[in-house]
């Protein structure tokens, strides 16, 4: 089930390139938000266990 996936990933991995090559940014961020709602579980979760 999940081949079609990372096919499809591989088969846009030389588009993510470029794109990153040409963006303007001297920095790139993945996953910023998922990263913040990420850190915000754990916020929450370490208030309710204390």
């Amino acid at each position: 089930m999940l081949t079609k996936v990372f096919t499809q990933d591989t088969v846009n991995l030389p588009n993510v390139q470029r794109g990153l090559q040409a963006s303007q940014f001297d920095e790139v961020v993945l996953a910023n938000y998922q990263e913040t709602k990420i850190r915000r579980f754990h916020q929450l979760l370490g208030e309710l266990t204390q």
